[in-house]
């Protein structure tokens, strides 16, 4: 025999438990996944979530973005024909379903486009610009003849005088006393 045959009590057991858990609205204990699916990506200057969401109505999927954090939020209905009874195993989730992913940085909320396409839902995220480092070339002008000699400012752009401290009248000396001495010396 190849196994196939074989009565299995654990088996039945947790298929059993399985089709309680989700008649009661639990998820099953073989279908423990997170639902959906998803890959993010960082790429230069943007954000990228692949989601696998097949089976899913575009109009039944909500996306918001709130700065560094996006939420998913959708439902998966389970097909009208098919009941409780005729399932020999069901493993794809059904129902309402909810992802929150952070990401490292911000987003600009405004510009974020979603589309689905054969069952994967592509969002992408532009980054917030961040100030970055320029190099800024300094030139050098050129003088002209009149312009040699520094010129006083005039009128109220003056800077006003500012007063100095008090030099001493005299340089103080000081006095270096050898006593390095060396013994032949003394």
């Amino acid at each position: 025999m190849d196994g196939m045959g074989r009565w299995d009590p654990l088996r039945l057991l947790g298929e059993e438990m399985g089709r309680v858990f989700e008649h009661l609205g639990l998820t099953s204990l073989h279908s423990a996944r997170t639902f959906p699916a998803l890959n993010a990506y960082e790429r230069w200057h943007r954000f990228l979530i692949l989601a696998e969401i097949p089976g899913t109505n575009p109009g039944s999927i909500e996306l918001s973005v709130s700065g560094d954090t996006v939420t998913i939020r959708g439902e998966r209905r389970r097909v009208d024909r098919v009941t409780d009874e005729t399932f020999r195993r069901q493993e794809r989730p059904f129902g309402q379903w909810e992802r929150r992913v952070t990401l490292p940085e911000e987003v600009i909320a405004e510009e974020v486009t979603a589309d689905l396409e054969n069952g994967v839902l592509r969002i992408d995220l532009p980054k917030v610009a961040r100030a970055r480092a320029q190099n800024i070339p300094v030139t050098a002008k050129a003088r002209r003849a009149r312009e040699s000699e520094p010129r006083a400012l005039e009128g109220p752009t003056a800077p006003a005088e500012i007063p100095r401290p008090a030099l001493p009248a005299h340089k103080p000396t000081f006095v270096r006393r050898n006593t390095d001495r060396h013994e032949d010396e003394r």
